[in-house]
């Protein structure tokens, strides 16, 4: 009842409290839509007033411009008549002057044409005179002298020449009378033309003047005119131009500002009524929440009343899965997974031993619905489903995962989250996987041939590329070539590390190639021998020829833990004497450190000092010869590999069945390849099926000794191909077996100077057979 009655109460508060809370709403927002139309009316009549007083203006300025260009042309027009008027003037009195004196000369031609004519006439008469005279003389002594000559003849002849001298003379009256006819005439003719050319000259010259004048008029008239007529054509088309062109402007303007006006009037509206309708949602969510916190809270109460005072029992976890109770994230968090850190409470070992197996952990997925990552993924990864949502925990460290999305990795999310975890970094002990062994789950076999490897979980490029997650953007290389080179993230800066020599570097920058510093800085790592080759090692190293001596003389902290060891590091065998303090100089310790076998460096250390009396004292000179070692101890191998293979195949297996039972993996394989090759029936392949690893091979290598030197020689040749690593194993430790100076570290420093004196004696004295 008690519960019955809070409930109303809340729920009457929260349904008044909801429509206030709307009416509140509701009146602001149709007050600041007022507000909006207001504003936006306000804006329109200001821009309709804008678009009058502009267009007003312009219509002014308009009709000044076109007066005063009136007032321009009519002006020009009087000033050109004036100046024409005038021009025609001049004109006339020029012309009246040139035709008096025109007339003036002609005359005085005249007049002095006559009195050339009259005296020319005289002339003429009185040469005409002299003449006749002068022939009359002439012919008269002519006659005498033809009378006195011919005679008789000259009668007759006489009578001829008065006849020729009468025509003659009526001949010269006639042409003198013609003469004086022709001056006369061409006299008068040429007054007669002077005249009228006189009259034709002044008649034209007052027509061209007058025509002149008339044309200049009328042009200056039709120019006028004209200029006229388009300056007003203009000015309209200007006007019309000005006025259309300022009232488009105008208009665009106006109509942009009422667009915007509105469509800004539209977004407030839009705006205030999304802004309603959250508020709404949130008041409607808030009075949910709060409704719900008040029925919990009836129910607490209601509870409290039954069970009595007191708190509230604690939730209690899954007894089995060993859970404690789980403590909040901190906020802000830093990604959108919900990580929940368990190490406050994490115990040294294992958090739940009962998930150790990882079949348990499959089989607690029996309720898990999501798609995204499968149960079995988790479980490798050593995750167990806690049965709520998505939440799942690891049995190792108890760090808790929820929030699952796709493209998520459960091993890259559990080492990003909780890298401390000792399942993440390796260590699986604690774990059973399905196969039955205590061994890493969900990490796949790694490159073929490794050995000691740092860190099993990261053999595979994939998953060192999943480490990359924050790798920081800054840095100029790029997580794939790191991965590609054996290095995984470290979480931290730019740390990263090997996962096969665990070799750390970091201070990445722009143009470093992570293979180059890998076989700068850690030259002996198998990954990177297996990956480049020991070519690809020796030429960085002679890039590098005085790194490490650099490293041992800069003072910082790298040298001064080389130069000032904390602590002297011992072999097996060794002690603190004269070989111990060998082994612990700065040189010897930074080719350790780089990875060499410490029995070759010590025999190299140990040759050197035989040969020349005093340790090494740069690391380039010890790295080369212990390089130089390496290679003839390949050699050396190589030279036996092939004898091994020289030799018949039952030797073989009799000298290496104790090390082929204990080494070789894929028996299975080579009992197929041997039916196959029909080296062993059928009935013998079943025979040695259902039994051991170890129990198989050991049978094997005995049937195959009994069916002779064919059968054994399929064999070899079967672990020639398919596992070189194995047999080069076969042939190190033959050769360790073989090595007369295998292990010298048990005895005094004298007896190993000896021991090695004698050995090199014997090498010198053998012929050289192969080069170095």
């Amino acid at each position: 009842m008690l519960r019955t009655r809070h409930t109303g109460e809340v729920m009457g508060v929260m349904v008044v409290g909801v429509i206030m809370i709307l009416v509140v709403m509701m009146g602001v927002m149709v007050v600041g839509v007022i507000m909006i139309l207001v504003v936006m009316m306000g804006v329109m009549v200001v821009g309709v007033i804008m678009i009058l007083v502009v267009m007003m203006g312009v219509m002014a300025v308009v009709v000044i411009m076109i007066l005063v260009v009136m007032m321009m042309v009519f002006v020009v027009m009087m000033g050109v008549m004036v100046v024409g008027v005038v021009i025609m003037i001049v004109v006339v009195m020029m012309v009246f002057v040139v035709m008096v004196v025109v007339v003036i000369m002609i005359v005085v031609m005249m007049v002095f044409v006559v009195v050339v004519m009259m005296v020319f006439v005289v002339m003429m008469g009185m040469m005409m005179v002299v003449g006749v005279i002068k022939i009359v003389v002439v012919m008269v002594v002519g006659v005498i002298m033809i009378v006195v000559v011919v005679g008789v003849i000259m009668i007759v002849v006489m009578v001829g020449v008065i006849m020729i001298v009468g025509v003659m003379m009526v001949g010269v009256i006639k042409m003198g009378v013609g003469v004086i006819m022709i001056f006369v005439v061409v006299g008068v003719i040429m007054i007669v033309v002077g005249v009228i050319m006189i009259v034709v000259v002044v008649v034209g010259v007052i027509k061209i003047v007058v025509v002149v004048g008339v044309i200049m008029i009328v042009v200056v008239m039709v120019v006028g005119v004209i200029m006229i007529v388009v300056v007003m054509v203009v000015g309209v088309i200007m006007i019309v131009v000005v006025v259309v062109g300022v009232i488009k402007i105008v208009v665009v303007v106006g109509v942009i500002m009422i667009v915007v006006v509105m469509v800004v009037g539209v977004i407030m509206i839009v705006v205030v009524m999304v802004v309603g309708v959250i508020m709404i949602v949130v008041v409607v969510v808030v009075v949910v929440v709060v409704m719900m916190v008040g029925v919990m809270s009836n129910n607490m109460c209601y509870l409290s009343q039954v069970s009595g005072p007191g708190p509230a029992p604690l939730p209690v976890s899954d007894p089995m899965s060993c859970e404690q109770p789980s403590v909040p994230p901190p906020s802000g968090p830093l990604s959108s997974r919900e990580v929940e850190d368990m190490s406050h409470q994490r115990p040294p070992t294992c958090h739940n031993p009962s998930m150790r197996r990882e079949q348990d952990r499959l089989d607690s997925f029996h309720s898990w619905i999501l798609s995204i990552i499968t149960p079995s993924e988790l479980a490798k990864a050593g995750f167990y489903y806690l049965g709520q949502g998505d939440r799942v925990a690891c049995f190792t460290c108890g760090g808790q995962l929820s929030n699952w999305e796709p493209g998520d990795r459960a091993v890259s999310e559990h080492q990003r989250h909780y890298p401390n975890c000792h399942f993440v970094r390796g260590d699986r002990a604690d774990n059973v996987s399905m196969a039955g062994g205590a061994r890493g789950v969900g990490v796949p076999p790694g490159p073929p041939g490794l050995s000691n490897v740092s860190n099993p979980a990261m053999q595979q490029r994939e998953e060192r590329l999943l480490t990359f997650v924050h790798w920081p953007l800054r840095i100029p290389v790029r997580p794939d070539q790191l991965a590609k080179a054996g290095f995984y993230y470290v979480g931290r800066n730019d740390d990263v590390k090997c996962f096969c020599c665990d070799g750390g570097l970091r201070c990445w920058e722009s143009g470093d190639d992570p293979w180059v510093e890998h076989a700068k800085w850690f030259p002996r790592c198998q990954y990177l021998l297996q990956e480049k080759g020991q070519e690809f090692v020796h030429q960085i190293q002679a890039r590098f020829p005085r790194l490490f001596e650099q490293l041992l003389t800069n003072g910082d902290s790298i040298s001064r833990e080389f130069v000032d060891p904390p602590m002297v590091n011992l072999g097996p065998g060794e002690e603190r004497s004269e070989d111990a303090v060998m082994m612990n100089t700065p040189v010897v310790v930074s080719a350790l450190e780089m990875g060499f076998e410490r029995g070759l460096v010590k025999q190299t250390v140990q040759s050197k000092i035989l040969t020349i009396g005093e340790n090494y004292k740069t690391v380039q000179e010890l790295v080369s010869d212990l390089l130089s070692a390496e290679d003839q101890k390949r050699e050396e191998e190589k030279e036996m590999l092939t004898e091994e293979m020289a030799s018949d195949g039952n030797s073989f297996l009799k000298r290496h069945q104790a090390a082929l039972v204990l080494r070789l993996k894929s028996v299975e394989s080579v009992l197929e390849h041997l039916r196959e090759q029909n080296v062993i029936s059928g009935e013998e392949y079943s025979g040695l099926q259902g039994q051991s690893s170890q129990q198989q091979t050991a049978r094997l290598i005995d049937l195959v000794l009994t069916k002779g030197n064919a059968a054994a020689e399929v064999f070899r040749n079967w672990i020639q191909k398919n596992d070189v690593y194995l047999l080069r194993d076969l042939m190190a430790q033959a050769n360790e077996a073989s090595s007369p100076s295998q292990d010298l570290s048990d005895l005094p420093m004298e007896e190993q100077l000896r021991r090695l004196q004698e050995e090199r004696t014997c090498k010198l004295s053998l012929p050289r057979l192969r080069p170095r």
